[in-house]
């Protein structure tokens, strides 16, 4: 392992490498995300936002459905008590 302690690398890395390797990895990272990302259209944007809140309130209805059902078979047994 005493080669290792003894080695020098061929450069220095400097705040001013570091910089620049930064500055290009935004660069490259802004370039990737403007060509991959879709273009979505105004009407698109509605079409989607409407079927999400259609969505929305049809699990919203399950839920509510759900509930309605245990609730009446839990309800069940007490309505039978009443008189």
């Amino acid at each position: 392992m005493s080669h290792r302690s003894s080695y020098q690398p061929p450069y220095t890395i400097t705040p001013e490498i570091l910089n620049r390797v930064a500055a290009i990895s935004e660069a490259v990272g802004r370039l990737t995300v403007a060509t991959s990302a879709p273009q979505v259209t105004p009407q698109v944007g509605e079409l989607l936002a409407a079927i999400q809140g259609e969505m929305s309130r049809e699990a919203l209805q399950s839920v509510f459905g759900l509930l309605d059902a245990v609730l009446c078979e839990a309800l069940a047994p007490l309505e039978a008590l009443t008189p």
